[in-house]
């Protein structure tokens, strides 16, 4: 049987088999942002293979496998859409807790908490992140766009943007630009990376 899925209406909504799996986003849209990420992945997997054989320092290598790990999480997560089956568990748990009344207060609490351990986490490395943006300048605005966009994925989780700041943060204009844009610029940054190093070792 076929039918087609669509989580929004959308131009770009395909047709696809009825099985036990429906992607998280089932557009062309969504299958090429995951084949993007997926992309982008063995790309960074690709230069840790390369570091490794260079014998390059243990703190790079370790960045790209990092970078690989996680962007091969994030493309994975776009179509096994695992937010959304995380956030219908977290009704679930405090429905059986008794604290359902309070699950909007919850979600403000872990909204706080992720921007809150995202800053920590920049300022415990910003001589790290300075060198990486000084160094790979299109790598570092590829990941700031592609972490902006999750940052306001995931405030915006049961609209708790709008219990924030007010704001209703996914009804910003074609906010899948500020991921793919993201991914587009770091996949730039690789290629200009491996082309430097293609003229360096030119003889």
């Amino acid at each position: 049987m076929i039918k087609s899925w669509s989580r929004r209406s959308s131009p770009y909504s395909l047709v696809v088999f009825q099985t036990g799996f429906i992607a998280g986003d089932p557009t062309i849209l969504g299958w090429t942002t995951f084949a993007f990420y997926l992309v982008v992945a063995f790309l960074c997997l690709r230069n840790k293979t390369r570091k490794r054989e260079a014998s390059d320092s243990r703190p790079a290598n370790r960045a790209w496998g990092w970078h690989a790990l996680s962007y091969s999480l994030l493309g994975l997560n776009k179509q096994l859409d695992l937010q959304t089956s995380i956030n219908a568990f977290g009704r679930q748990l405090t429905g059986a807790i008794g604290w359902y009344e309070h699950r909007r207060e919850l979600q403000t609490v872990f909204c706080v908490a992720v921007l809150f351990l995202t800053g920590v986490y920049l300022l415990r490395n910003v001589r790290g992140v300075n060198r990486f943006m000084r160094d790979k300048p299109l790598l570092a605005i590829g990941d700031a766009l592609v972490a902006a966009y999750l940052l306001i994925r995931t405030i915006s989780i049961e609209h708790a943007d709008e219990r924030l700041i007010g704001i209703d943060l996914e009804k910003i204009p074609d906010l899948w630009l500020l991921e793919v844009g993201g991914l587009a610029t770091f996949t730039s940054g690789l290629i200009r990376n491996a082309l430097k190093q293609g003229l360096h070792q030119e003889p």
